[in-house]
């Protein structure tokens, strides 16, 4: 510390860039890769195998404190034969929901195609309402 009781700003910087990069690190290892965001909504996929097959599984988190009816499309590109699934889910205030690995009747999940199998591949679009 200087004299006026701060600390030198070379260290206040070294300790700024380890919390962005702790922060970063986080993220990624939680395996999830947003898609999409909007309203206090976040939609996120990661990619599973289940029963020897692989799935995008999609979650949606509502940061906020109320309740919101959300839409959503997710497109899978370079899949022709797999049109683009849109549902729409009421998530509560501070929670989430999210697909299920291998539950091909939830539209949170979504198959993979031999041209369509990274997570670059999904895109989601929303429309958040009360």
């Amino acid at each position: 510390m200087n004299r006026t009781g701060n600390l030198p700003k070379f260290l206040t910087t070294c300790f700024a860039a380890a919390a962005i990069t702790i922060g970063t690190a986080a993220h990624a290892q939680d395996g999830w890769t947003e898609l999409a965001s909007e309203n206090n909504i976040t939609i996120s996929a990661q990619l599973q195998e289940c029963g020897g097959a692989s799935f995008y599984v999609v979650r949606i988190e509502n940061s906020g404190e109320t309740p919101l009816n959300v839409g959503y499309t997710l497109t899978l590109a370079d899949a022709p034969v797999i049109p683009p699934i849109s549902d729409s889910r009421i998530v509560d205030g501070g929670a989430s929901v999210e697909g299920e690995c291998g539950n091909a009747g939830n539209t949170l999940t979504v198959m993979t195609f031999p041209t369509a199998n990274t997570i670059e591949k999904l895109t989601a679009t929303l429309s958040v309402s009360e």
